[in-house]
């Protein structure tokens, strides 16, 4: 007796249900093996993808803080202005017209020899212009901070760990301190520094 190779409905009918399961189930895992790949050889990368970057770059005229992934930028005079308890009750342009008797202004970044005067104020003014393009985030940025005036010398270790500190201090998971030219948008999104151009200071914690 010949047997018939034609297949039931029935289990035709139940291949065809099957078989776009099975096939996204086997797309989906060459895409996560490759991911996986990808993490191993790249430990950030996921931090990464949801991780800010904050551009600050500095003269004791003019401060520019830009959100890079943002596109979220400020850019005022680095002075603020406190009261007789050492409050902050105005930055920017903003301080120096509300100055008044009983009111001090500081301009953390005036010095003839180097980049900080005051470490405190310098503190409480970055984190001021911070907090105004990046007001919240669930994962702590990353932060290059960028001394545009060229100092005789060069910047001091002082200077450079007090630079790395103060951007520590107001929340940043990665500090950067850049002495060079300004950075591009896509320089700045991957941390890359031109090595040819410019030195950087890195702390991670």
């Amino acid at each position: 007796m010949r047997k018939s190779l034609a297949r039931s409905p029935s289990k035709l009918s139940l291949q065809k249900r099957l078989f776009p399961s099975v096939l996204y189930f086997i797309c989906f895992g060459n895409k996560l093996n490759s991911y996986i790949g990808d993490m191993s050889t790249q430990p950030f990368s996921i931090t990464r993808r949801f991780q800010k970057t904050i551009y600050i770059q500095f003269t004791p005229e003019r401060i520019t803080v830009t959100c890079v992934e943002d596109q979220r930028t400020v850019e005022d005079v680095p002075v603020i202005l406190l009261n007789e308890t050492k409050h902050i009750v105005a930055f920017g342009a903003q301080a120096r017209h509300a100055h008044s008797n009983g009111h001090l202004l500081v301009n953390p970044f005036t010095h003839p020899r180097m980049c900080i005067s005051d470490f405190d104020a310098a503190e409480a003014t970055v984190r001021i212009f911070v907090r105004s393009v990046l007001p919240r985030s669930l994962v702590k940025p990353a932060m290059i901070v960028h001394p545009l005036l060229s100092y005789e010398g060069g910047l001091t270790q002082i200077e450079i760990r007090a630079l790395s500190d103060l951007l520590l201090n107001i929340g940043a998971k990665q500090t950067y301190v850049w002495v060079g030219r300004p950075l591009t948008e896509t320089e700045l999104r991957q941390l890359q520094f031109p090595s040819q151009e410019g030195t950087v200071y890195e702390r991670v914690i």
